[in-house]
């Protein structure tokens, strides 16, 4: 009989602490959060500039909101759009949206009106979850005719705690959204309450996130519990992430990276995600040696965004030890004793087709 390595020749190439096969170490996203939720329950979830939500905190906001999404009229199998940034009410509102049962549909922010209308109406969701700006801009003309009922608009200023708001925020007004609902309002009234649980299987569907339509019409892939689960545990295992790792959120979070690579291994491994609204070098600096961040996934671009920045020979970032890439070519970085990479130009220069993990 043949070994596994000569079934699989790729597994040679494996490191030493990847196992040739990894389980599904949950049935659902639910499960997977809520066993960290109860073992620590006082432990950082998100990390939202300066405010903490600790899981606990994160736990009864979304219980609150899948209540209020039942109350509403939406049950089982439905699905909720998030039509936002990078922010705590979106890793809230998807758990709060599997908790009663439901999928959830990924918007891009960067979506026009008759997109977000497509997008609605192809998935035919059946609330919506908007930044107050967005749903002005595109949202509010983009329900006409969709199967959309309950409106949830909120406020990248909130979830800032005590803190004021920075230079990403500094121009941002809080709205009078009428015909909508208050997203912290919402959770307020319903605080304390939860919903059955929906007995979500593994091949429930988890998210909609759609392809950017390069070669036609976006098509909505559907990510099952499974899909998520398992893939956060290959980031998990592969990447060596433990207690004690922090992951800056610089991919987009309705995007599959920031879904699996940002939000699926913290909820997994019980690790602080670092959110800060939408990417920016200099906050992104900031961040990374302010929460002592471990671990990234982000594009080229991203990564050559901090590198040319003039703070990256001011900021510490010697604890950022691994990071991954895509969408372009990328080689290993070569970092300063302080951790900063050596040569932005030099990096540019040699690029070369590659897709592996740097480690300063």
């Amino acid at each position: 009989m043949s070994s596994v390595y000569e079934q699989r020749p790729w597994l040679t190439l494996y490191p030493a602490w990847v196992t040739p096969d990894l389980e599904t170490p949950f049935a659902n996203g639910v499960a997977m959060f809520r066993a960290r939720a109860r073992a620590h329950p006082d432990a950082p979830l998100l990390h939202y500039f300066e405010h903490t939500l600790t899981f606990a905190e994160v736990d009864r906001a979304s219980d609150a909101l899948a209540a209020a999404f039942v109350a509403r009229g939406l049950s089982r199998g439905d699905r909720v759009a998030l039509y936002l940034q990078n922010v705590p009410q979106f890793l809230i509102g998807l758990l709060a949206t599997w908790k009663f049962g439901g999928s959830v549909v990924a918007l891009n922010p960067m979506l026009k009106t008759q997109e977000v209308n497509y997008h609605l109406t192809d998935s035919g969701a059946r609330a919506l979850v908007a930044l107050q700006a967005l749903y002005e801009g595109a949202g509010r003309e983009a329900v006409t005719g969709t199967d959309v009922g309950p409106i949830i608009t909120t406020s990248e200023l909130d979830y800032l705690g005590a803190s004021p708001p920075g230079a990403l925020l500094a121009t941002v007004q809080r709205r009078e959204v009428p015909d909508t609902e208050d997203f912290v309002s919402l959770v307020a009234q319903f605080d304390g309450r939860s919903v059955p649980d929906p007995g979500l299987t593994p091949d429930d569907v988890a998210v909609l996130t759609y392809t950017s339509g390069t070669t036609g019409r976006p098509k909505g892939a559907l990510n099952t519990h499974r899909n998520i689960v398992f893939n956060s545990e290959v980031y998990r295992v592969w990447m060596q992430l433990a207690q004690g790792d922090v992951v800056l959120g610089a991919a987009p979070l309705f995007h599959i990276t920031g879904l699996i690579a940002h939000q699926g291994v913290a909820l997994l491994a019980g690790l602080p995600l670092v959110l800060f609204y939408r990417f920016d070098p200099a906050e992104a600096l900031r961040l990374i040696e302010r929460w002592k961040c471990t671990f990234t996934v982000a594009s080229i671009t991203a990564f050559l965004a901090m590198m040319e920045h003039p703070d990256i020979t001011t900021r510490d970032l010697s604890l950022l030890r691994s990071g991954m890439s895509g969408s372009s070519a990328s080689r290993p970085l070569t970092t300063t004793a302080s951790g900063s990479p050596s040569s932005p130009a030099a990096l540019r220069r040699s690029r070369r087709p590659s897709s592996r993990t740097s480690r300063p």
